[in-house]
């Protein structure tokens, strides 16, 4: 299973808001290779604003060693900003190209018309801890 993470969810990890959270989970899981995790440079980015060195340096160095950092080229911004809905694009575009099953977030806004599910990630546990692939939930 490939999974996007947005900053949303990783930054809850950063900030310990809750110390035996969801997305801890899931990142362990991709320690273990049961799921494929993944980050946007663009969260990245958007995680580095908010990050307090070096208080919070291990944590990232944890982070980028568990997940795959991807690039945003320039090809996917242009072709974003031609969809009517620019997350939708922007998202598409990584969607395409890296084949994502689920989009790790808690915040459903911007991605209304995606492609694919958004995930909360105690959705996502729940799915794994119960042994449940896409195909599989699918047909429930």
């Amino acid at each position: 299973m490939k999974v996007l993470f947005v900053e949303d969810v990783l930054l809850d990890v950063i900030r310990a808001k809750e110390r035996n959270n969801d997305t801890l989970f899931l990142l362990n899981c991709c320690e273990d290779h049961l799921i494929s995790g993944y980050v946007s440079t663009y969260s990245l980015i958007m995680i580095l604003k908010q990050f307090d060195y070096p208080t919070d340096d291990h944590i990232l160095k944890i982070m980028s060693n568990l997940l795959e950092i991807i690039e945003i080229k320039t090809k996917d911004i242009r072709k974003a900003t031609q969809d009517e809905y620019f997350w939708k694009g922007f998202y598409s575009c990584l969607i395409n190209r890296y084949g994502f099953d689920y989009i790790v977030s808690r915040h459903k806004i911007g991605f209304n018309h995606s492609k694919i599910e958004l995930i909360d990630p105690k959705e996502l546990r729940k799915l794994i801890e119960n042994g449940k692939t896409d195909k599989q939930r699918r047909n429930l």
